[in-house]
């Protein structure tokens, strides 16, 4: 059986964070999630990812690795959305 984009996805969506494991493998999952997501036009990732930065951002970082956790707040408008245009997302913090 061949691993496609949507089969890596579904594995990375079923996974639940995990306290034990390492800070750099969860940055990765993190990244390839909102990567496929974005791809597969699938918020559902996106919005796990979102949840494993707010749990990963509970751990004692590097200066490094909280750099890459750091998002700018959410209008309380926007909340509970995750709009597809990234202008949508540019125009609040112009």
């Amino acid at each position: 059986m061949a691993n496609t984009a949507a089969d890596l996805f579904e594995k990375l969506l079923k996974l639940t964070f995990d306290p034990a494991t390492a800070t750099k493998n969860v940055l990765k999952r993190i990244g390839v999630l909102i990567d496929l997501a974005g791809d597969l036009g699938r918020d559902d990732g996106t919005a796990q990812a979102l949840a494993w930065c707010d749990e990963l951002s509970k751990r004692k970082l590097t200066d490094q690795q909280a750099s890459l956790l750091k998002l700018p707040p959410i209008d309380e408008n926007l909340r509970g959305e995750i709009p597809r245009d990234i202008n949508a997302i540019m125009f609040q913090y112009a």
